[in-house]
């Protein structure tokens, strides 16, 4: 009876688990800090589980005169299908003038000073952006990054 009754609330924990967002591979996504995003690719399957794990700016705000433009640094982990241990990324980007009016209607726009890893034997990760862009005299910084997995062996 304990047994079953451990079970049960162990099952019933188990369904109160939040569902990880699915991201195909190609497609543009955000992430927030600590948040775990699994990536799926429709021909293999499931690749990883990444986690933003730290998110650094010291970009300069959208109207301020800075000596530095800064950089955002960001370290990612991944849990690569397969894998037993997890992998970790440190990436940064430094500030581009235009960085602070790109949109991800312009992903190309982005893509060509983002910088990229190889993730895995067939992808590639690309770090496009840190949203929100800072502002003078708000006090925010980024909570969001934008990345980009995409496959770089043909698919036949």
């Amino acid at each position: 009876m304990l047994y079953s009754l451990i079970l049960a609330l162990n099952l019933l924990l188990m369904s109160e688990a939040p569902l990880q967002r699915q991201v195909p591979v190609g497609q543009t996504f955000t992430i927030s800090l600590h948040e775990q995003v699994q990536v799926v690719d429709s021909l293999s399957g499931s690749i990883a589980t990444i986690t933003l794990t730290e998110l650094n700016d010291s970009r300069c705000p959208k109207d301020v005169l800075c000596v530095q433009a800064g950089e955002v640094t960001l370290q990612l982990e991944a849990s690569m299908a397969g894998n037993a241990a997890p992998t970790a990324w440190r990436l940064t980007k430094p500030a581009m003038p235009s960085e602070a009016t790109a949109t991800t209607t312009q992903p190309s726009k982005l893509t060509l000073f983002a910088p990229a890893i190889a993730f895995g034997d067939k992808y590639k990760l690309f770090f496009l952006q840190a949203l929100p862009y800072p502002e003078a005299e708000k006090q925010i910084s980024a909570n969001l990054v934008e990345l980009r997995i995409e496959r770089t062996e043909n698919k036949s």
